[in-house]
Parts: C-alpha cells; sequence; structure tokens
C-alpha cells in the first residue's frame, strides 16, 4: 500500500500546483489504496475468462468469436480463402539527424553504425541506441522512427526506455537524452516501458495531450480524428490535455480518453491488457465495435473502408484475431453477423472495402 501513495506523491510532485484541488488529490490517495484489492478481483476475473476462452477455441480450430447476445462462433481455418491481402510483419523509416533516411525493412544486413556519438544497432524488428563508455555527450540530435502500415517495430531507447510502434505511427526522440527530461513526441499508437529515472521525468508529446512519468508501462493511441487513448497497466502517470490545461492522474487499470476540445474522460477497465494485445501478434476484441474494428485492420492491412446501411454502433464483437492471418481470413468474422464485404482495387492501387448488410 505504501509504494501506491509513494508513487502518487511523486507524480503530484511532477504537476503545477493550480492543476488539482485537494478534493481531487485525496480522491487520487484513496483511488491508489484500493489499487490493490482491484488488481487482485482483476486477476480472478480474467482467469474465469481465460478458461471460458479456451473452451471457445477448443470447439474449431482457428479464430472464436461472439456477438453481444453470447452466440459463440468459430471458424475452421480450412474452410478460409487465401488472400494475397497480408500484412508484412517488422519494418520501419529511420531518420537520422542529418536528413539521410534507412528503409529498416530492405536491408540485407543489420545496422551497426554512429550518430551523435550513439551507436546504432538494429535487427530485424528493433532498434538500440547505446551510448559509448566514458563518452561526453553534450547536445541531443534528433531521430524520426515511422512504422508504415501494415508494420510493427521496437525501440530500445538511450535511457533503456522500450517503445513499440504499432502501424501507421512516428515516434520522434533524441539519441541520447541531455537536460532534466526526457522527451518525445509520438503520432499514431505506440507501448512504452519507461526506464526508472526520478531525476529526469519521461514526457510522451502528442499533438492533443502531454504524459509525464517517472518509470511505468501504458500504451499511447494518437490517430487524427480520434480521441487520444492512454491506457496504463503499471505506475502511475499524468494525462495533460493542451487545449483546456486539464490534468489527470492514471493509476493501474485506467484508461483515458482525450477529446478535441480537452475534456478528460477516465475509467478503469478490467481488461486494460487487452489494448496492448496489439504488441503480442494479435487484437483482442472486447465489446469492440465494428468501426473499431475496421479501423484497426485498415491500419494493418493498408486498406480504405465504407459502409451502406449499417449501424456500425450496434455492433460490437469479442475474440481473438492473429495477426498473422490474411486481410479475407480476419473479414471471415463479419460475414458470420450478416456483413458481406467488396474487396477492390483503384487505379492508384488502393485496396477499398465496402461493408453492406447480406441480402
Amino acid at each position: 500500500m505504501t509504494n501506491y501513495k509513494d508513487r502518487l506523491r511523486l507524480v503530484l510532485g511532477l504537476l503545477e500546483k493550480d492543476k488539482l484541488t485537494n478534493e481531487e488529490k485525496d480522491a487520487l490517495y484513496a483511488r491508489a489504496l484500493d489499487t490493490g484489492l482491484r488488481a487482485r478481483k482483476h486477476k480472478i476475473k480474467r482467469l474465469v475468462f481465460q478458461v471460458a476462452a479456451s473452451i471457445a477455441l477448443f470447439v474449431g480450430v482457428g479464430i472464436y468469436f461472439k456477438s453481444q447476445n453470447n452466440d459463440v462462433k468459430t471458424l475452421d481455418q480450412n474452410t478460409w480463402t487465401a488472400s494475397a491481402l497480408k500484412s508484412e510483419g517488422y519494418g520501419a523509416i529511420l531518420t537520422l539527424a542529418d536528413g539521410s533516411k534507412i528503409d529498416l525493412a530492405k536491408r540485407s544486413t543489420d545496422l551497426n553504425r554512429t550518430d551523435n556519438n550513439n551507436i546504432i544497432l538494429s535487427s530485424d524488428s528493433m532498434l538500440l541506441y547505446k551510448k559509448p563508455d566514458n563518452t561526453a555527450i553534450t547536445d541531443n540530435h534528433m531521430n524520426t522512427l515511422e512504422v508504415p502500415k501494415k508494420y510493427t517495430f521496437k525501440v530500445i531507447l538511450a535511457d533503456g526506455t522500450k517503445v513499440w510502434l504499432n502501424s501507421d505511427s512516428k515516434l520522434h526522440y533524441p539519441t541520447h537524452f541531455v537536460g532534466n527530461e526526457r522527451k518525445v513526441d509520438l503520432s499514431g499508437e505506440a507501448y512504452f516501458e519507461v526506464a526508472p529515472n526520478k531525476q529526469k521525468p519521461f514526457i510522451v508529446q502528442t499533438d492533443r495531450q502531454q504524459i509525464q512519468v517517472l518509470g511505468t508501462h501504458f500504451n499511447v493511441q494518437s490517430y487524427p480524428n480520434k480521441p487520444v487513448v492512454t491506457s496504463l497497466l503499471e505506475g502511475m502517470v499524468a494525462v495533460n490535455a493542451l487545449a483546456s490545461n486539464k490534468t489527470k492522474v492514471l493509476l493501474p487499470g485506467d484508461q483515458s480518453r482525450t477529446s478535441s476540445v480537452g475534456d478528460i474522460d477516465v475509467k478503469h477497465m478490467d481488461n486494460i491488457t487487452d489494448y496492448i494485445a496489439w504488441k503480442d501478434g494479435y487484437f483482442q476484441l472486447n465489446a469492440t465495435p465494428i468501426a473499431e474494428i475496421m479501423d484497426l485492420l485498415s491500419r494493418w492491412y493498408d486498406f480504405e473502408y465504407s459502409t451502406v446501411g449499417i449501424k456500425k454502433s450496434n455492433i460490437k464483437l469479442y475474440g481473438k484475431i492473429h495477426k498473422s492471418a490474411t486481410l479475407d481470413q480476419a473479414l471471415q468474422i463479419l460475414s458470420q453477423f450478416d456483413i458481406d464485404y467488396n474487396i477492390n482495387k483503384n487505379n492508384a492501387g488502393l485496396i477499398q472495402i465496402t461493408l453492406k448488410p447480406s441480402k
């Protein structure tokens, strides 16, 4: 219990005094004390869910899913039609401080070079920044890692912080953290495991909010025309909306949604780990609206979609889609709920999918 209160005091100490009232701080302390009990209840609930999911998976080999009325569906992989529309796996474009670009998906050998006295090492799926021993660094050159649609990638920053970037995402960061803070800029989605450093808070900046932490595990999703979603797994973070200057502190299991006008809505989610399933190779659906499903699939398989005669908010699905599946395999889910789809390619080579009710 004491650890939660200590961490909370550290986070609150980073905030300006006029951002939180005494009543808000007291409420946060109460929530922190209750976090351990909630975690235990959450673990039991997840165990029950996992047992039920395992039973469903054994019904047939493949992806299991169910509609909101608990009608469980299964698809046998042997019945799926193969499709050429597949994701690519790991890949990214690295832009160095001098503006030169390296396509990490098309290299035939591992990368090993120096930028601003920092050694950059790379394998097929990861970048690693490492400062040589006994080398003084007084400035921080900026690098940019851009992950296109169909790809994911991982980077370990110079301080040891691990970042997984989802498809259609970009991270702008220094090759070495100089000064009294560690700041990176994000567009898209990323999962962070921040290396602890009480003297240098870690800051994630998006176009609509700023997140300030000391050492923690959290996911940030910041795509255009969507709320900024922050999901906290471990530690504590302070979320500040740039449009309103409002600030909320998240505890483990909390998820915030920041609107374009600066409103921050915080809810405790029993299924918080579902929101980082993408980094482990699958999409976890838990009463997920069809619009959100199509958004995440469109980023992973690189297509545009439209709907005709479908009320997207009325269809919510449960289940799991492996990212190694073809698009055709993933879309087979929709056909089980009276939704047809047409796949076309325009003159520019862009894949376009139209959803409509089955006749």
